[in-house]
């Protein structure tokens, strides 16, 4: 049943089109508060739950450091003893000032690892704990070296022909 609001036929608005309006906007809010307070739900669920479990980058160990070597001696030094223990995924290279390294390595050889890289890298403290586990971690490695300039060059060898 649809109620006019004004004599003119022309500019008339039914009631039963504005309360379907109304509705339809109710129901988006609703549906809208609805999926926030799951969305919570889900959050909260998840944080009550043991850490390693929810965070996907839990496997990820993060070490700083600072080389006192020349940059080309001292990747030789922290490249040897990174093959000894596990592998390079990935490197970049900032100038002459610093590298990130990305390591994969197991997790019952990382103490040794640091022990090794100790010598010749000077790290932040990292509180190793005792772990007979072969289960693969990540280490990102940030070192800076000390006598960086900011300005690498490399030479290139001229070739004949």
């Amino acid at each position: 049943r649809i109620i006019k609001l004004s004599q003119n036929s022309n500019s008339s608005i039914g009631i039963n089109q504005f309360n379907f309006s109304l509705l339809i906007k109710l129901i988006c809010l609703f549906v809208f508060i609805r999926l926030l307070q799951c969305n919570f739900a889900v959050l909260k669920s998840n944080m009550e739950q043991p850490f390693i479990e929810n965070n996907k980058h839990a496997e990820w160990i993060y070490w700083t450091g600072i080389c006192n070597a020349d940059r080309t001696n001292g990747l030789n030094q922290i490249k040897d003893c990174i093959d000894k223990f596990g592998f390079i995924q990935d490197f970049h290279l900032y100038s002459d000032i610093s590298i990130a390294l990305n390591v994969s390595i197991e997790e019952h050889k990382i103490g040794a690892l640091y022990e090794a890289l100790s010598d010749c890298v000077h790290l932040d403290f990292y509180e190793i704990k005792p772990s007979d586990k072969s289960l693969e971690r990540t280490l990102m490695l940030n070192i800076t070296f000390s006598k960086g300039t900011g300005d690498m060059k490399n030479e290139v060898i001229a070739v004949p022909g």
